[in-house]
């Protein structure tokens, strides 16, 4: 056999003999790897391959996310098959309109649902430091939104923010309404207001249409600031 300069040792081949870009010249994979991926591992001393599926749990894995800049920010596609339920996680909101509520809407066909069929309720305790405290339950029916805060709006005063935590179960389900259920924390009106946490949840009861996606709204004015990550859960 014929060789382009010199004819390679024979001898196994050391980590000294690997240039970085025989790695590095490769195409990076910018999302997490699908169960069919494999990986080349040392077991022992012994080279074998590893299907990613066997690395870690694969049960709770990260979709998509966004950052809020205007009234409202959509996610669409990413229910699927794979995952019964879906995870939905608001950090640092920020209302551009003081005292505003921040809501959710269900999507079908890649369009907000704005028919008066949602029902919420939800409980919320608050406390204003050093005076007084407060707690209740509330709800909302026949509304074209769901409400993720209960008794007290969102401020938007200086170093102040709302977060959250929201569920939707089994969306692609075409013989049930959609639940969901959400936790909040966020203070109303300003820094020396109530600090409130809210827990509730609650259901579309127009159709039982699989669900493509869900938007989450600032009620007046827009979102001037925040992130939202969409994680799929497997049952």
């Amino acid at each position: 056999m014929s060789y382009i300069g010199s004819k390679p040792a024979n001898k196994p081949v050391v980590a000294s003999d690997l240039d970085p870009t025989v790695i590095t010249g490769q195409t990076a994979l910018a999302t997490s790897p699908a169960s069919t991926d494999e990986f080349l591992i040392s077991d022992a001393g012994v080279l074998k391959r590893l299907d990613a599926s066997l690395i870690g749990s694969q049960d709770y894995v990260k979709l998509a996310s966004g950052s809020f800049s205007s009234n409202s920010l959509s996610f669409d596609g990413y229910f699927t098959s794979a995952y019964s339920h879906y995870k939905i996680i608001l950090t640092d909101v920020v209302p551009s309109t003081n005292n505003g509520n921040v809501s959710m809407r269900y999507r079908i066909s890649d369009s907000d649902v704005t028919t008066s069929d949602y029902q919420n309720v939800g409980q919320h305790g608050g406390i204003q430091i050093g005076v007084t405290s407060t707690n209740g339950t509330s709800n909302q029916t026949n509304t074209d939104q769901f409400k993720l805060q209960q008794g007290f709006a969102v401020s938007n005063a200086s170093n102040l923010c709302m977060n959250a935590e929201l569920t939707i179960f089994n969306p692609l389900n075409t013989s049930l309404y959609k639940h969901y259920h959400y936790t909040s924390s966020q203070h109303y009106s300003s820094a020396t207001g109530y600090w409130v946490t809210s827990t509730g949840g609650g259901y579309y009861d127009a159709n039982t249409t699989a669900l493509s996606g869900f938007s989450i709204i600032a009620s007046t004015g827009n979102i001037t600031s925040g992130n939202c990550y969409l994680y799929g859960v497997k049952a």
